[in-house]
């Protein structure tokens, strides 16, 4: 019992030696594997997402009731990278119930990120790529400007890989052009979206067909229960107008005038339609109320229109848009056959721009006849669908026929015009009002009054008054009624401009002019960033501007005689002109300054001899300072006197820290009162060293396996992002990758891409920046190696199963000894045993085997045999017989024959010679 567990327990030992000494060739294979998510992520948590998420203060939901007052939440929520600023689209609802919104398709598409989504293309258009930061965990809807056209990332959900590569992340579009995502959106998140963006004419959407497809009916849909007069104020609103689009904003013009924005009202009644009640009772709302007026309007007289919630504009810092849950916002998409989905914006103006947003596309439609409509006379005269405003008195018609477009404030002016009748007679005795309004809808600065004379004629002295705003006006004439006639207006349109004044200092000091002066309105205000003409002897010179304090400077080398300098401002669309003239007079003599570097183009860090000349009329000046200044860095390089040739020479070097890139260096006359001198420059060129670094995970992999390049590109210890990286094998190029914002890179490769064998792998930076110095990595040595799995498990078999049979022959070989001693074994058996009887020759070594077991083994075993005698020519024996070969020695092993000690000992070295 004590020899049979010791020999186990040097079996266990031997067997763990031989896994170590050679463990299979899977277990060489690193596992490559990236966390694409954290471990406290699954996908079970998408479960418990409804059809219901509270954004702030709107729903994004598949159903939105109206509510009372809100409060808005000043949360950041996201950070918007874009070009141009858009509405952040989420959803859009197609049905209207009286007391809210609902969605009543709830289909969705599955797309993947970097693929193109459908989108309308008649129109012009061009593409805008928004990156969405999520600052607040967000519903799971991927916001983007109106019409997405591709969704470039997406936040990582779980690893998912195709071919060994992480596969694309699934997008949901839904039939209103939604996006959903797989999970809600957590702080952190990015995604990027590109959209479509349509620049339409307003002239091609007049012209659009009203014969809509099938599946746009739905958006003409209403309950049966909507009042009467919300179709009847539709109607009158746009009876001036023949075609969708004018309809459409007239509607729109006409709520943004006429309804004051409030996010403070009372809750709505639950027994009447919500867009009647904002429209004839409460008179006020918040966007959603705006939205839904327009859409339920616009459907009234046969317009397909659709409620669209999200986010307005927000606000614009230097990081991009931040917007918070105070952009929450609704507005209005209607459809034009031919061009899709058409953004209109409803919502009285001071509630947008106030928080940030605007229209999405304010130059994307213009009107140029928008409603012009009084609520109170609806009201006052819809009285059982019979709508008069003549009753007994005469209609009038007001026209102006004398006017100044241009009208400066703090001037007096004249405005003529007439009043004429029905008949065109002049209707006399008419008072006459002039008001200059921002809309031809308001009457807000008096201006003027007149009285019409028997011809109908009348005549206003008119003021504009400093306090009004400069801008666009329409100059309004409003007779006013009587008991004969009815009152009318004219509104031709005027702008309201500023006369300006410009003062004018010069002064004169080593050689150089500054003209100096300030730019004022007619308030005495300074006016900034305005463009200021220079004349020299009424040659023009040069443009400068206004500083934000309405001052300008010039400065200029000037040889020395007598100029008249002169400063001007040309009139614009808000500021009349004006100009300054000023004498001067210089004599001084001129020095001509010539200035080179050596060498122009340099590596940091390395010294450049600079040689500054001064001479006047050929002849060198000595004693001259002379200031070398970095025009480029707006420092100053070195300040020295011109020896007794003129010559001013030093060296410099520019340090680690300097820009890189061209450098305007300038070689200036200071300090002497007795010459005038014009600076001289020239350039440096700048450029810095690259270091390339590169390593691979491993030295040597499988053919049919992975690894991984990585490394960085430094600039001066410094990161070098988004530089092109070409990876190379034995001098040929096989991959390409850029630098991240660390300025490091990765790939993987397939090793079959590669050749099998030792390769040299080498990484490569070919600069096209001239600022910037191509470099190489050192070379990598890797080794390809091409195993097959099979045999890796077949070599550790028969490695396990020869251990096994070494240490089983040993102990029954030693007993086997011990007993033939204790019996007087004879020498000779000893011999017998260890006698080889194997030859040279490789088919005799086969008989000989075969003759040995063909007595002892079962039939199954002589066929291999047989197999062995049939392919004895096959040389060198391949890995299959030797497979073989070994089956049969264990078969002879384990098998329950009497085969003695010598034949085994003969067929071990049978197989040891064959391998």
């Amino acid at each position: 019992m004590i020899e049979k567990f010791k020999t186990l327990k040097l079996c266990i030992i031997i067997l763990l030696f031989i896994i170590l000494l050679f463990p299979p060739a899977l277990a060489l294979r690193p596992i490559l594997h990236e966390r694409l998510v954290s471990s406290d992520y699954s996908e079970n948590n998408l479960d418990t997402i409804t059809n219901t998420y509270k954004l702030n203060n709107v729903k994004v939901a598949n159903e939105i009731k109206f509510s009372g007052a809100v409060k808005p939440n000043p949360t950041l929520q996201m950070i918007v990278s874009s070009s141009e600023p858009h509405y952040w689209r989420g959803m859009a609802y197609d049905k209207y119930t009286g007391s809210g919104w609902k969605i009543t398709d709830n289909s969705k598409k599955t797309y993947y990120t970097g693929q193109k989504l459908p989108t309308s293309n008649k129109g012009n258009k061009h593409y805008l790529t928004q990156k969405f930061t999520i600052i607040s965990p967000q519903a799971p809807i991927l916001f983007a400007a109106y019409e997405p056209w591709m969704v470039n990332s997406a936040p990582l959900t779980f690893q998912k890989k195709r071919n060994g590569r992480r596969s694309s992340e699934k997008i949901e579009l839904d039939s209103y052009s939604g996006l959903h995502f797989q999970k809600i959106l957590k702080a952190g998140d990015t995604y990027t979206v590109t959209s479509e963006i349509k620049e339409y004419k307003a002239e091609d959407l007049r012209s659009s067909d009203t014969r809509y497809p099938s599946e746009i009916k739905k958006y003409l849909q209403l309950p049966d229960d909507v009042p009467n007069r919300v179709k009847e104020l539709s109607i009158l609103i746009t009876k001036d107008y023949n075609n969708t689009f004018d309809k459409a904003k007239s509607i729109e013009q006409y709520l943004r005038n006429n309804y004051k924005y409030n996010l403070y009202i009372d809750t709505p009644p639950e027994n009447k339609d919500i867009v009647d009640y904002f429209l004839f009772e409460s008179k006020e709302g918040y966007c959603i109320y705006f939205a839904s007026a327009m859409v339920v309007m616009s459907r009234e007289i046969g317009i397909p229109a659709r409620l669209v919630t999200g986010y307005a504009t927000g606000t614009l810092t230097s990081y991009g848009y931040e917007v918070t849950g105070a952009d929450a916002h609704a507005w209005v998409e209607v459809y034009f056959e031919g061009y899709g989905w058409v953004e209109f914006e409803p919502t009285a103006p001071d509630s947008v721009a106030s928080d940030g947003g605007r229209f999405t596309n304010p130059n994307q439609v213009q009107s140029d006849n928008l409603s012009n409509f009084d609520l109170n006379a609806f009201n006052n005269n819809n009285t059982n669908n019979n709508i008069s405003y003549l009753g007994n008195k005469t209609p009038t018609k007001t026209i102006i026929t004398e006017w100044n477009e241009v009208i400066f404030r703090d001037e007096t002016f004249e405005v003529g015009g007439e009043v004429l009748d029905i008949e065109n007679k002049g209707a006399t005795d008419l008072k006459v009002r002039i008001y200059a309004s921002t809309s031809k809808d308001k009457l807000e600065y008096l201006i003027g009054t007149a009285t019409t004379d028997q011809n109908g004629e009348f005549v206003a002295n008119c003021f504009i008054p400093s306090e009004i705003n400069l801008g666009s006006y329409q100059l309004i004439a409003v007779s006013l009624e009587n008991d004969e006639y009815l009152g009318s207006k004219s509104d031709p349109k005027i702008k309201v401009k500023s006369k300006t004044s410009l003062t004018l200092d010069l002064n004169w000091n080593n050689g150089y002019l500054k003209a100096e002066g300030t730019l004022y309105d007619d308030r005495g205000n300074p006016i900034p960033n305005q463009p200021i003409q220079i004349f020299i002897d009424n040659t023009f010179i040069e443009t400068t501007t206004t500083l934000r304090n309405g001052v300008f400077k010039y400065y200029r080398l000037l040889k020395s005689g007598e100029y008249n300098i002169r400063a001007q401002f040309k009139e614009n669309d808000k500021y009349g002109n004006s100009e300054s003239v000023k004498y001067i007079k210089t004599n001084k003599k001129n020095l001509d300054i010539s200035l080179s570097a050596t060498p122009s183009n340099t590596q940091r860090n390395t010294p450049v001899i600079f040689n500054i000349a001064v001479t006047s009329q050929s002849n060198p000046i000595s004693n001259i300072k002379i200031k070398i200044k970095d025009k480029t860095e707006n420092t100053l390089i070195k300040e020295g006197i011109t020896d007794g040739n003129g010559i001013l020479e030093f060296t410099e070097i520019f340090p680690s820290t300097s820009k890189l890139g061209n450098h305007i260096i300038s070689a200036e006359f200071s300090g002497n009162e007795d010459y005038n001198a014009e600076a001289n420059q020239t350039k440096v060129f700048l450029y810095a060293n690259t270091t390339l670094k590169m390593q691979i995970d491993k030295n040597q992999v499988n053919k049919e396996d992975s690894f991984n390049i990585s490394g960085s590109l430094l600039l001066d210890n410094r990161a070098l992002k988004n530089q092109k990286i070409l990876v190379f094998a034995n001098n040929k190029n096989i991959n390409t990758t850029f630098t991240d914002e660390f300025g490091d890179y990765k790939l993987t490769l397939l090793a079959s891409e590669i050749n099998s064998g030792k390769n040299f792998l080498q990484a490569k930076y070919d600069s096209k920046d001239p600022r910037y110095k191509s470099s190489d990595s050192e070379v990598v040595e890797i080794r390809v190696i091409s195993s097959n799995p099979f045999l890796n498990y077949a070599i550790l078999a028969a490695m396990l199963l020869l251990g096994s049979l070494l240490v089983f022959t040993y102990f029954k070989f030693k007993k086997g000894a011990k007993g033939q001693r204790g019996k007087g074994a004879k020498k000779s058996d000893a011999t017998l045993i260890r006698t080889p009887i194997l030859s040279n020759n490789y088919k005799q070594n086969i008989i000989t085997c075969y003759n040995l077991f063909t007595k002892k083994l079962k039939r199954s075993s002589q066929t291999h045999w047989e197999y062995y005698i049939n392919a004895i020519n096959k040389k060198p024996i391949i890995k299959e017989d030797l497979y073989k070969l070994t089956k049969l020695y264990e078969e002879a092993h384990y098998s329950n024959h009497n085969i003695d000690k010598k034949q085994f000992e003969e067929v071990k070295n049978i197989i040891a010679k064959l391998k």
